[in-house]
């Protein structure tokens, strides 16, 4: 029985490291996600040498995670049926995660995220989402596991009309879904764009809200950590913020839990460590572990995967 569905943006991860002159002649803010064109894609591949090349985006590289500490995934998302589409679905199917892929034949291709690497260990990450965004209003909820114990959405969805409709279309659907919905909320460039259909549904819909503290901060507008945490903690049953190198905290149902951060001999890559993070602590929730626990193995999860190179634990 599958536990733990995600729905999210099919994207191939093809990690780059480059310099901050690079970054800075190229206009892009450092450790935010810019979209890019086809075209652009077209530049990126002569200007980059890529490090690693595997199926990504951010709900699969939790699902991922989950997978490998034994939890039944699945993953729904949108490829076209070219190369990029093939190799995000083999390689996912390798790691456990169960995904059947919904194809799209015509144009536009594979989605795709260059994740630029600097040396001090930032990503930047320019993405072209492609075929990714082509959700069929119904896909979501014609494949979704409704026996599952979480369904896990990221914020990128909120970029795309489709995929946003097809969200609401499961939510309306008849069928009840008796588990909890998670959501991570991805970027906080990202929530300032669409910040007001982020709050009605966090507000309405989400159980789980999983964001690093300038993400949480942006959501509502809140300053400092104490001010996000009293906001948000009143609109979801199970809160967490990740604070880097300060650890996490979550609130669940008015009790708060603090997780220092571990330490690590050398920072290589951030690039997954907050997708990771949400693939310990579903996994350990989902096997109906104390928060405390949910916590630490989350922690020791980006841990793992700051310590290598690209957003998968073992790669």
């Amino acid at each position: 029985m599958t536990k733990l569905v995600g729905i999210g943006n099919a994207i191939l991860d093809i990690v780059c490291f480059v310099d901050d002159q690079k970054l800075e002649s190229m206009g892009l803010v450092k450790g935010a996600m810019t979209l890019i064109d086809e075209a652009q894609v077209v530049e990126f591949k002569k200007a980059f040498e890529p490090t690693s090349i595997c199926s990504g985006g951010s709900v699969a590289n939790t699902l991922a995670c989950a997978a490998h500490l034994e939890t039944s995934c699945q993953f729904i998302g949108v490829v076209a049926d070219d190369d990029a589409g093939l190799r995000f679905a083999e390689d996912l199917n390798a790691v456990h995660v169960l995904f059947e892929p919904q194809k799209l034949f015509a144009s536009p291709p594979t989605g795709r995220c260059y994740v630029l690497v600097t040396e001090d260990a930032q990503r930047t990450m320019c993405t072209y989402i492609g075929a990714a965004t082509h959700f069929p209003r119904t896909l979501i909820r014609e494949h979704v596991a409704r026996n599952a114990q979480v369904i896990l959405i990221e914020g990128y969805l909120w970029e795309a009309p489709l995929s946003k409709a097809a969200i609401f279309d499961m939510l309306k659907d008849s069928s009840p879904f008796s588990g909890k919905i998670a959501m991570s909320l991805s970027d906080a460039l990202l929530v300032a764009r669409n910040r007001e259909e982020l709050q009605g549904f966090v507000t309405d819909s989400v159980d789980i809200l999983f964001g690093n503290i300038r993400e949480a901060q942006e959501l509502f507008q809140t300053s400092g950590l104490e001010d996000t945490l009293d906001e948000l903690s009143t609109r979801v049953d199970v809160l967490v913020v990740t604070r880097s190198e300060l650890g996490s905290v979550a609130i669940v149902q008015g009790k708060r839990y603090e997780q220092s951060a571990f330490k690590c001999q050398e920072v290589l890559d951030t690039t997954g460590a907050g997708d990771a993070y949400a693939g310990g602590f579903l996994s350990e929730y989902i096997a109906g572990s104390e928060i405390p626990k949910c916590m630490y193995t989350a922690t020791e999860m980006s841990t793992r995967v700051i310590q290598g190179v690209g957003a998968r634990v073992g790669r």
